[in-house]
């Protein structure tokens, strides 16, 4: 709990202390599925946001086997420099019972982004588009309480950023030719993701509500989203083989 209200105290002090700027990595919703049998289905539309961003996502799950199941999610992102992106990934993993009324749940995949900032060259006449675009590994892991009417998830994921080669563009300010450098001797970044999740409803949907914080492992000079905040309806499918 320490560690975790340590990166909620840096995302707190980076709103405050930060003004609308460049974003090379912005992190997505948890998809939380919660299964606790095979057939199963989940599917979940959000509406999200950060400290750079706003977003929509939608997220989809399976479980394939009595334990195994299947992921996909998908995020547009509008960045608030005026830029945007997106990122799309698939995972696979492992879910397990505890109980009457709690799941673990263990997630692996891999994942696209693609962002576009914009700048304004050092003379203020000339808007410019900066691409940069990165893969995604991660690892998540969760633990839950789920009921009828209510589902309480901790989830712990680990993801492994490793940026594409960060475009040279002549005109752009220094500190942002700086930022680019950057990336281009570092395009290897690990960060941690805790988040809490809370869904409230009836049976096969509920209302939902999410918040992740995202900081790196090591210092580092990334440009990056401290948090997400997301908002939105999700619905857990039954097997058809009852």
């Amino acid at each position: 709990m320490r560690v975790f209200s340590s990166i909620a105290l840096i995302g707190i002090v980076s709103v405050l202390a930060s003004s609308c700027g460049p974003t090379y990595y912005v992190p997505n919703a948890q998809n939380v599925p919660l299964f606790t049998e095979q057939g199963q289905t989940h599917a979940s539309v959000r509406i999200s946001g950060g400290l750079y961003q706003t977003g929509f996502e939608l997220q989809g799950a399976h479980a394939i086997t009595e334990d195994r199941a299947v992921m996909l999610n998908v995020h547009a992102i509008n960045l608030e420099n005026g830029g945007g992106g997106y990122f799309g990934e698939a995972g696979y993993g492992l879910f397990r019972p505890l109980g009457k009324h709690f799941v673990f749940e263990t997630y692996g995949g891999l994942g696209y982004g693609s962002l576009n900032n914009q700048y304004y060259t050092e003379d203020g006449e000339r808007q410019i588009k900066v691409n940069t675009d990165y893969l995604r590994l991660f690892a998540q892991p969760q633990i839950a309480l789920t009921t009828k009417v209510v589902d309480l998830a901790f989830t712990s994921r680990f993801s492994y950023i490793n940026f594409g080669e960060a475009p040279n563009i002549i005109g752009l300010p220094e500190t942002v030719q700086q930022e680019l450098q950057y990336i281009r001797n570092n395009q290897g970044n690990l960060f941690w993701e805790p988040g809490l999740t809370l869904r409230l409803g009836w049976d096969y949907v509920k209302l939902e509500g999410q918040l992740l914080f995202s900081g790196p492992f090591t210092n580092n000079d990334l440009n990056a989203d401290p948090f997400n905040f997301n908002l939105g309806v999700t619905m857990k499918l039954p097997s058809k083989k009852k």
